[in-house]
């Protein structure tokens, strides 16, 4: 071992630590960084996930709540058609979330709906 450069005795030193470097990096390093990305692309996917629920959930409240609002008024307790039909009218222009709005009779008879609907039906 003696009658070796110093240059050939430094990259016989050199190799095997690059070997191990290379060695760390992939069997640990990579699959490392690799389970955090998934995990933090879960993470995110989840919390987006709960977002729109959220936001479902309240949009879905509050709708059930302005149609038992709507239910009570005088024009559907006595089935006034002509005073449903405008209410209708306005109650789907005025909000995105009864684009489609249809009144039921207690036989379980569509009576009313708003324009576009009656079009396609």
């Amino acid at each position: 071992m003696r009658s070796l450069s110093w240059r050939v005795k430094l990259i016989s030193l050199f190799v095997p630590i690059l070997g191990v470097s290379l060695l760390f990096q992939v069997f640990y390093i990579i699959p490392h960084t690799q389970e955090q990305a998934i995990r933090t692309t879960q993470v995110h996917q989840e919390d987006i996930a709960s977002s729109i629920a959220r936001e479902l959930d309240t949009d879905l409240s509050q709708t059930k709540d302005r149609l038992i609002a709507l239910s009570k008024r005088p024009e559907f307790r006595s089935m006034d058609l002509a005073s449903i039909h405008d209410l209708t009218e306005v109650v789907a222009q005025g909000s995105y979330r009864f684009e489609s709005l249809f009144v039921m009779n207690a036989d379980g008879r569509f009576v009313e709906g708003s324009a576009d609907d009656l079009e396609v039906a």
